[in-house]
């Protein structure tokens, strides 16, 4: 017996280390468009022994529609050295466009038992994600939410297998074995393990923490050792489950990595990963009671720590070596380290300068200080914001377009609601005027009657309720409410929340692109108002009349004329939008909504991506116009102005890149530095330009499932993509903590990770504008046909521009 104990030390002393990776993930990303497949495999250098069979890998996740499999038209692999990773590509075609797409890995056969494979995938403007391991080989991919029962099967189930297939893990528990004396302290150590395991999988999931693989393991394995000589040294130590709570947390950070990269939740991930290792428990422990020779085991689990320790730190000759910066990117995930740019990449060198990082931090500084009152649309903060835009441009020589120099003038009016002699009786009590807020209105108002609840049909007239202050409810009623106008519509508010979320406001911006407006107006109960609302039989309402007032704004225009004889007639556009939500004067605190990543760092990023390509030593093929819009917080309102009324011809622009929320990534599921998508991802052929600008320069391109055609429609693009023309809004992430609040100030943005975006968004400007072919619309996506439908419409004679520019000849 003793001469077969012999046996896991020997294993332990000789194996490759390359086989207990705390975290094995690769990741893939799939794109559907028609008939075409285009698929790219990520994997971590670590993982690969020979760069130079990559192909092998890739031929190692297959894709198929039903029994038809795809002809595969091009392939490549090689080497980011800025994420330590193997990049691989590769396009198929299906006979037809793939209804449903099933994916294949055997990429554990080639890397290790536990390796986890995150393939993500779009179609049509539709996102999907499958994990692919050896207890989930292969998966249907239909395009679809998935029930709760497939969430928890897949999570928990992948979570298992993690934990079987890990030598690590079978090291963890084989210590807890070791040292526990009976099983009632296997089930104390167990739970100690579970506890420190779940601690660190709920805590550094949360926070979306990105930790080096190889600490993990090097952590791990002299945590492995030590556990070895306390048990060896010191057998009557009343701490040990401290000891095995670290080793909990360290298999709990690995847990966590592959919970971020996976997109899974926490608890299913932990009770699969709990389970098995219960399993394992269970059978090292009688185990261990049949052979009773625990110290030569023990021997054998300080040599296997020591060994493994002495590899990752590279004092092997194979051994790749420790490395221990936190920040260093694994496949899953993208760098939290800023790569280094490649040369190039014009306007992405130009842009590297650490000057330029500076200047975007005092764009943002400028035009989100208290000084600008959050630049409302109309405000002095706002007309401040305009002069410097055109400061901005002066300084890079670029040509004015505008009606007056750099600025396009609107002419619009605010409507605002009486300031006094507004009543509200419920029940017939009187409202304190204290509890209810009242939205602009134009004409005198007397309302008297029973309240109906909100039902199509019976509204015109009437003093309605809604349910509740929900922002679905609301913009649910709108469409009953503009067919049949009411008097008055009630809303129970008692946080006011709509208020302070600069919805329902006693101010308006009228434009003539605006829905007729009804003779209706909100009102918004608050406080204790608001439960009277909700039970309230009858009411009584008195307004009178508003006043309107004429305004002026501006949208601000640029150009930087294209050099090509031909192509110049066509431009680019590269906008953001200037304005913001203006001031809250019922916040106790902070009543200035700053907007500094909403949407001061989109601003600030397109005077850099204007810096940098001015600074090119020729000029791009085809012009690029550079805008700020107006009143985008107000309903896209100076979009809309420029879409009706270009300053360059309609038919004559081939794209529009948005810049939108530069400056901080999202605290949710894509919440990483690095990373950058567009909306309506899939829409248009300017995806390709974002996605390859995006992997060039060392980043990730992610789609937020969610967002992706939601925020295509909520930003300055959507105007000019009514239009026909393929227009996006790029942006790092969609939401974050401060969103449409005070505290979205300039000190919190991530000025690296913003600099990052702005070389991004550059290169990707400026290869459309070096581009023979100008962007088109995905005909295969019923979204994107109707765009495409309109701009086919507006194929023939230019619609005339309120400013025609001197076009080359």
């Amino acid at each position: 017996m003793r001469a077969w104990l012999l046996l896991p030390a020997a294993v332990l002393l000789i194996a490759p280390p390359l086989a207990a990776h705390v975290v094995s993930i690769s990741t893939g990303d799939a794109q559907i468009n028609g008939a075409q497949l285009r698929y790219e495999l990520r994997m971590p250098l670590y993982e690969v022994p020979d760069p130079s069979k990559g192909l092998d890998l890739l031929a190692r996740v297959e894709f198929r529609s039903g029994d038809v499999r795809p002809t595969r038209e091009a392939q490549e692999c090689r080497v980011l050295e800025a994420e330590s990773a193997l990049f691989c590509a590769a396009t198929y075609r299906f006979p037809a466009p793939p209804d449903l797409l099933t994916a294949r890995s055997t990429l554990p056969s080639a890397t290790v038992p536990n390796h986890v494979h995150i393939l993500r995938a779009t179609r049509a403007g539709k996102f999907e994600q499958v994990v692919l391991d050896l207890s989930f080989p292969e998966a249907e991919l239909r395009f679809r939410p998935l029930t709760a029962a497939e969430i928890v099967v897949r999570q928990s189930g992948g979570a298992a297998w993690r934990t079987l297939s890990s030598p690590w893990q079978w090291m963890f528990l084989l210590g807890i074995a070791l040292a526990a004396a009976s099983w009632s302290e296997a089930a104390i150590l167990w739970l100690a393990f579970a506890v420190g395991e779940s601690a660190a999988a709920v805590l550094f999931g949360a926070k979306s923490l990105q930790l080096a693989p190889r600490f993990l393991e090097m952590a791990a394995a002299l945590t492995i050792a030590y556990l070895a000589v306390e048990i060896l040294f010191l057998p009557r130590s009343r701490a040990r489950w401290l000891i095995i709570a670290v080793l909990g947390a360290f298999h709990g950070l690995g847990l966590a990595q592959f919970q971020i990269a996976a997109e899974y939740a926490a608890h299913t991930v932990l009770a699969g990963a709990a389970l098995a290792a219960a399993l394992i428990l269970a059978l090292l422990v009688a185990l261990m009671r049949r052979l009773h020779q625990p110290r030569a085991l023990s021997w054998a689990l300080l040599i296997g720590g020591l060994r493994f320790a002495w590899w990752l730190a590279g004092w092997d000759a194979a051994s790749p070596g420790l490395r221990w910066k936190t920040c260093v990117p694994w496949a899953s995930a993208p760098f939290s380290c800023a790569p280094p740019p490649p040369q190039n990449h014009r306007p992405a060198a130009h842009g590297a300068r650490d000057h330029h990082r500076l200047q975007a931090r005092g764009h943002v500084s400028f035009l989100a200080s208290d000084l600008l009152e959050g630049r409302d649309s109309p405000s002095r903060g706002l007309d401040i914001a305009a002069e410097y835009l055109a400061s901005q441009f002066r300084a890079l020589d670029l040509e004015p377009l505008g009606d007056n120099g750099y600025f396009q003038t609107l002419h619009w009016t605010i409507l605002e609601s009486a300031p006094t002699g507004i009543t509200l009786s419920l029940d017939g009590a009187p409202v304190d005027p204290k509890h209810f807020r009242v939205t602009a209105g134009a004409a005198a108002i007397d309302a008297e009657g029973d309240i109906a609840e909100l039902k199509a049909g019976e509204t015109a007239g009437r003093i309605v309720r809604l349910a509740d202050a929900n922002r679905a409810t609301v913009m649910d009623a709108l469409r009953i409410l503009r067919n049949a106008p009411p008097q008055v519509v009630l809303i129970p508010d008692e946080s006011d929340s709509l208020s302070r979320s600069g919805n329902f406001q006693p101010r308006a911006l009228i434009t003539p692109y605006d829905p007729p407006r009804g003779n209706y107006v909100y009102v918004l109960c608050t406080g204790p108002a608001a439960a009277l609302a909700k039970s309230a039989k009858t009411a009584q309402f008195h307004m009178p009349a508003g006043t309107a007032t004429p305004a002026r704004l501006w949208n601000v225009a640029a150009l930087l004329r294209g050099s090509d004889p031909k192509l110049a007639a066509t431009a680019v556009i590269v906008s953001a939008h200037y304005d913001h939500e203006g001031l809250r004067p019922n916040n106790p605190r902070d009543q200035v909504m700053n907007g500094a990543n909403d949407d001061a760092s989109g601003v600030a990023a397109m005077l850099e991506t204007a810096r940098a390509l001015t600074a090119l030593p020729q000029r791009p093929k085809r012009s690029i116009l550079f805008l700020g819009f107006v009143g985008e917080e107000k309903g896209l309102l100076g979009a809309k102005h420029y879409a009706k009324n270009p300053l360059w011809p309609l038919d004559k622009t081939v794209a529009n890149l948005n810049l939108e929320m530069f400056g901080r990534t999202e605290e949710g599921e894509y919440t990483r530095a690095g990373q950058m998508t567009i909306t309506g991802s899939g829409f248009s052929t300017v995806t390709d330009f974002v996605r390859q600008a995006t992997l060039d320069l060392g980043g990730i391109y992610f789609i937020n499932r969610q967002g992706n055609e939601e925020f295509f429609a909520r930003s300055d693009n959507f105007p000019l993509a009514m239009e026909g023309i393929p227009a996006h809004s790029l942006t790092p992430g969609f939401s974050f903590q401060d969103y449409h609040a005070p505290g979205d100030e300039w000190p919190k943005l991530d000025y690296d990770n913003m600099q990052r975006a702005t070389r991004i968004a550059a290169l990707a400007a400026l290869r459309i504008a070096e581009s023979d072919t100008a962007p088109e619309w995905d005909l295969n996506d019923p979204t994107a046909k109707k765009f495409a439908d309109q701009r086919n419409r507006r194929a023939g004679p230019s619609r005339p521009a309120s400013t025609q520019p001197n076009l080359p000849q």
